[in-house]
């Protein structure tokens, strides 16, 4: 669970939040911070993006990356070097 007020009660549109690793957040170029997890179920890393209507976030589809593919490090290096980021969880920086 990200350790960051703006994310940590809102859930996660198809995903059940409490079975996800927290991989950090990036901060794209228009400043918006964007958390990042891992599905260990699904292998899959996505970014999110808040639903400020109804106080939920939502997968960001083009994001969903596989772990089966490439190494958990490989994607967070890719995201890393695409948008940038943020913040690094304990975990992120484990398997960086």
């Amino acid at each position: 669970m990200p350790n960051d007020d703006r994310y940590r009660d809102l859930g996660i549109e198809g995903r059940e939040k409490e079975r996800l690793e927290w991989l950090g957040t990036t901060s794209p170029g228009d400043g918006a911070a964007v958390p990042v997890y891992l599905d260990p179920r699904t292998d899959e890393v996505f970014r999110t993006e808040v639903v400020e209507d109804e106080d939920h976030m939502r997968v960001v589809p083009e994001s969903v990356r596989s772990t089966e593919e490439s190494s958990l490090a490989d994607v967070i290096r890719d995201i890393g070097d695409e948008l940038g980021w943020e913040r690094l969880s304990e975990f992120g920086e484990e398997h960086n």
